[in-house]
């Protein structure tokens, strides 16, 4: 090795660029892709009409129940599906009305899109407001 081969090497920004490009490339072959069985739990969300919560079940039904803030509460329940599509992966729940502020309630089949983030799924309703369910953790 050269002397200008040892100062590259001894360099401050060479160990944290490549422990970034390790990171990435183990990050990359550890992802995996979300399947139907990940999505088999209870999901929920408090807003400002109240408290949601959506369990999606392994036999392709759901349960949403929603408290509102004056106490009265609703259940429904209904066929759930995943679907893989552009522009990403979603839940489709049959006979669904959400609750969110600027909501209509009107039942139908909605599309929720999926986003996962440090280990915990997120089902959207909406971007922009933001609006989704978050997955709860058992205790």
């Amino acid at each position: 090795m050269t002397s200008e081969d040892n100062s590259l090497m001894s360099s401050p920004y060479v160990k944290p660029v490549v422990s970034l490009v390790l990171l990435m490339c183990i990050a990359a072959g550890c992802s995996k892709s979300l399947t139907r069985s990940r999505l088999v739990r209870t999901y929920g969300m408090e807003h400002e009409n109240g408290a949601e919560t959506i369990t999606l079940k392994d036999d392709g039904t759901y349960s949403h129940h929603f408290k509102a803030v004056n106490g009265s509460e609703t259940t429904y329940s209904d066929k759930w599906e995943f679907v893989s599509s552009d522009p990403g992966p979603a839940v489709v729940v049959h006979n669904f009305a959400p609750h969110f502020p600027g909501n209509t309630w009107v039942r139908g089949a909605w599309s929720l899109g999926i986003k996962e983030d440090y280990g915990l799924i997120r089902l959207y309703l909406s971007h922009e407001p933001r609006q989704f369910y978050l997955e709860e953790r058992p205790n």
